[in-house]
Order: C-alpha cells, then sequence, then structure tokens
C-alpha cells in the first residue's frame, strides 16, 4: 500500500499542531484528528494521528513520519509495517497549499483504498476524503453505502502556550540563572534561539515546576554565545 499526503505552505516557524475531526458523511462515524509537525531547512517530520473507528476498526497507532525536504519543497517518508494502513510513502510538498493523503491498497479484506483530498494553510486543514470498498462493481456503477464511503476531514491549529515574563537572569562563565513569573504546581518549558525575531527556537530546559510567583533555573552556558536569547512557556 502507498499513502501519499501532500501540505503546503503552512510552516512559517519550526513546529505546528493541529487539531479537529474527521467525519464520514455516508454513515454518521467520525473521530479525531491530531497532526504535530516540526521543519528545518532540510527535513519535515511528525505524528499523524486519526482517532475513533477509523474504517470501522479499532483507534489505529499514530504514524510517525520523517522525511528530506528537496530543492523543490518535496519531502518523502517510508513508513513500514503500520498495523492499520499497512506500509506507508509520504509525499509532502511544503510550497504547493494542497493536501493528498492517498492509500490505494489497505490491508485486509474490506476496504480498497482510501484518498483525501484538501487544502492545508496556516489556518487549517480542510478536505473530503472516499474510501473504496472490495466489491466486484464497475467503476461506473459504483453506490455510496455499499461500494464506497465519503466524508471531510479539518483541524485547526493549536496556538502555543504565551510567553511569560522573565523577571532577571544572571550570567557568569559557564551558566545562565534565569528568572520567570510563574504559578506553583505548573510546570513550564525554557527556549533558547541566537536570533531575535525568527523561530528557530531550541529546548533548553523542559517539565520545570513553578513555585509560587517566581521561579528559576540554571542552565549551562557556552562562553562562546555572545547573543542569546531566552523565553519561557508553559510546557505543553
Amino acid at each position: 500500500m502507498v499513502l501519499s499526503f501532500v501540505i503546503g505552505p503552512v510552516f512559517e516557524c519550526d513546529a505546528a499542531r493541529f487539531q479537529g475531526i474527521w467525519n464520514n458523511t455516508t454513515f454518521g462515524s467520525d473521530g479525531g484528528v491530531e497532526l504535530d509537525v516540526e521543519l528545518t531547512e532540510s527535513r519535515l517530520s511528525g505524528v499523524l494521528d486519526l482517532g475513533g473507528f477509523v474504517f470501522g476498526a479499532t483507534d489505529p497507532d499514530p504514524v510517525v513520519f520523517d522525511a528530506p525536504i528537496d530543492e523543490s519543497g518535496v519531502a518523502t517518508a517510508h513508513v513500514v509495517g503500520n498495523a492499520t494502513f499497512g506500509d506507508l510513502t509520504f509525499a509532502i510538498d511544503t510550497r504547493a497549499g494542497t493536501l493528498l493523503l492517498d492509500a490505494p491498497d489497505v490491508p485486509g479484506t474490506r476496504i480498497q483504498s482510501m484518498v483525501v483530498n484538501g487544502n492545508f494553510s496556516p489556518a487549517g486543514i480542510a478536505g473530503t476524503y472516499r474510501i473504496e470498498f472490495e466489491t466486484l462493481t464497475p467503476p461506473g456503477a459504483r453506490t455510496e453505502g455499499i461500494d464506497f464511503a465519503l466524508g471531510t476531514m479539518s483541524a485547526a491549529p493549536v496556538a502555543p502556550a504565551a510567553p511569560l515574563r522573565i523577571t532577571g537572569f544572571f550570567v557568569e562563565a559557564n551558566q545562565i540563572e534565569i528568572h520567570w513569573s510563574s504559578t506553583e504546581g505548573v510546570t513550564y518549558r525554557i527556549e533558547s534561539s541566537p536570533r531575535p525575531g525568527i523561530d528557530a527556537w531550541e529546548i533548553a530546559a523542559d517539565g520545570l515546576t513553578g513555585s509560587a510567583r517566581e521561579s528559576s533555573a540554571t542552565l549551562p552556558r557556552d562562553p562562546s554565545d555572545t547573543s542569546l536569547y531566552f523565553r519561557v512557556s508553559e510546557s505543553p
């Protein structure tokens, strides 16, 4: 089975999360859609998780994908042995603005194939899909509900946690101490970037338990770093 997944010019940041729903309009079933993506200059990776009774069966395991991006903006990944979809191939176009998911040979005896077509933008995912059943009806005479089912799929971006106010920091030769406004019992993430105004943020520390009013953390520092920026947010 081949599963193709085409994504348009979505990524103005290095990571994004989308959540939504798929709806089988033929039979009235539905389930959740979650897509987490991470983008670098040369690779696109992430996790696609379809919830509910996909193909009328159980909730499938998430599909993890990772692919290099070529000069035309296309990434191709291969996933082997997914229990629901079988072997998957993802073809991701980061510039086209369209979404195509093509599974032409679904394992088992009931489902023949699935195709999703739609759009993918910073505002979210909006598409339709068609599932073909294993029947002997010729293409021109197939009937909805007997030979195939139709549905929709949509997902909206999930806003990241808002950065919190950094109240102070202390720099030493090999470490830096950061203070931020916090709430007791909440966990926090610290990210760093060598440049402001872009989304080249990397996780410096995560799962830090907050104290009442203000918290602090000490991080290692490379003495050769002459300019480094930090931001603090609640852990996802």
